[in-house]
């Protein structure tokens, strides 16, 4: 069985604001990716047909989350992909973050994926990154 993505969607007046959970980073960077896919569209019927790969850094952990969510955003708009399953790894250096993944997925069509929105950008407003008990949160919010 793959990852446990765990995700859930927050109160909002006009944003997409989720709250994502993980074990350990790179299963919480996973979940927040899959909360950006669920954002544009019913990742269920995303299936991992190619794999693509990203790497990104940020000087903390929400720095990280925003270059993370920004690439994926990216490869969405520019390249037109769609993607249902990550394989993450967050190392610490000293100058901060990296993040480097895997992820399966498509070439997005509205009608098999069943297009909802379109997210301009992500933000900072509102962004944590947090260690708990059980593991990580991160709460973000996407600019729709």
């Amino acid at each position: 069985m793959g990852t446990p993505y765990r995700y859930v969607m927050l109160e909002h007046t006009t944003d997409a604001f989720w709250e994502a959970y993980g074990r350990d980073l790179p299963e919480l960077f996973a979940s927040c990716a899959l909360a950006l896919m669920d954002t544009v569209v019913d990742v269920g019927r995303v299936e991992g047909v190619d794999m693509d790969e990203v790497r990104v850094s940020g000087h903390d952990l929400e720095s990280l989350l925003y270059n993370w969510l920004d690439a994926l955003i990216a490869a969405m708009s520019i390249k037109r992909r769609v993607y249902s399953r990550f394989e993450t790894r967050v190392t610490e250096e000293r100058e901060g973050f990296t993040l480097e993944a895997r992820m399966w997925g498509e070439t997005i069509d509205f009608e098999k994926h069943h297009y909802k929105t379109e997210v301009k950008g992500v933000t900072y407003h509102l962004m944590a990154v947090e260690r708990t008990e059980d593991g990580y949160r991160a709460r973000f919010i996407l600019d729709l």
